[in-house]
C-alpha cells in the first residue's frame, strides 16, 4: 500500500485535522483578545491607557449645544413623545477595558403628545454601566442598568389618560461614537435606541446629541478609544 490508514476520532475526522482546527480556533481567540477596546488619555507624560494610568477617569456627558433629547413610544395606538432641553451625567466615569458607569439626568422637559400631559420636571436614571460595541461598522456606547432591568420610571401628570401611572423604561440606550479613535478633548455622540429600548413593554426610542469630555485629573486633555 502506498498510503497508510490515518488515525481518526470517533466522529470520523482524521486526528491531524482536529489538531489543525484546534490551532485555528486558538489563533482566532488570541486575535479577538488582542482587539479588546481600551480608553487612552493624552496625559502630561504622553498617551497612556487607563490600565497604565492605574485608575478610572471621571467624564462629563452633556447635551450638545442647541440639541434636545426625545423619548417616543406608543401605548394603545397613542404616540407618547416628550422633549428635554438638558441632559447631564452624575458620577460618570470611564474604566479600563472600554467600559464605564454613571447616571444620566434629563431636565427642561416638555410634552409633545398626547395633549393634556406633562412629563416630570426632572428624570434621573438608575446607575448605568456602559461598554463599547461594534455594529454595522460603527462604534457604539451601550448603556444598561448596572443591576436589575429598569433604566428609569417615568410618570406623567395632567388630565390625559396615561397621567398618574408609572411606566418602566427598560432595555439599552445606544450612543454612536463617530470618531472614537481620534484624540479629541470632546467626543460627539448620538443616542438613538430604537430596537433596544421599551417603555411599559412597548418599543421606544431615546434620541439625543451629546458631547463627552474628561472632567477629573485630566480635564481638558484629549482622549480616545483604542
Amino acid at each position: 500500500m502506498l498510503f497508510s490508514r490515518q488515525a481518526s476520532t470517533s466522529h470520523g475526522l482524521p486526528i491531524y485535522l482536529v489538531a489543525v482546527f484546534a490551532a485555528l480556533a486558538l489563533v482566532g481567540a488570541t486575535a479577538g483578545a488582542a482587539q479588546a477596546s481600551e480608553w487612552e488619555v493624552n496625559t502630561a507624560s504622553g498617551v497612556k491607557t487607563l490600565s497604565e494610568i492605574g485608575s478610572s477617569e471621571t467624564i462629563n456627558i452633556a447635551m450638545s449645544e442647541g440639541g434636545s433629547q426625545t423619548l417616543t413610544w406608543t401605548l394603545g395606538g397613542t404616540q407618547v413623545t416628550s422633549k428635554c432641553s438638558a441632559l447631564s451625567s452624575i458620577g460618570a466615569r470611564i474604566t479600563p477595558g472600554g467600559t464605564g458607569s454613571g447616571k444620566l439626568t434629563l431636565s427642561g422637559c416638555t410634552m409633545v403628545s398626547p395633549p393634556g400631559c406633562a412629563p416630570p420636571a426632572k428624570l434621573t436614571t438608575s446607575e448605568l454601566k456602559f461598554a463599547t460595541q461594534q455594529a454595522g461598522g460603527k462604534t457604539y456606547l451601550v448603556f444598561e442598568p448596572s443591576s436589575g432591568s429598569s433604566i428609569a420610571t417615568i410618570m406623567y401628570t395632567g388630565t390625559c389618560a396615561i397621567a398618574g401611572t408609572p411606566f418602566k423604561i427598560a432595555g439599552q440606550l445606544w450612543a454612536e461614537l463617530p470618531s472614537p479613535s481620534q484624540l479629541l478633548v470632546s467626543h460627539a455622540a448620538a443616542f438613538s435606541s430604537a430596537g433596544h429600548l421599551t417603555v411599559a413593554g412597548n418599543s421606544a426610542d431615546f434620541t439625543a446629541p451629546v458631547k463627552i469630555s474628561l472632567s477629573g485629573a485630566n480635564a481638558g486633555r484629549s482622549w480616545k478609544l483604542n
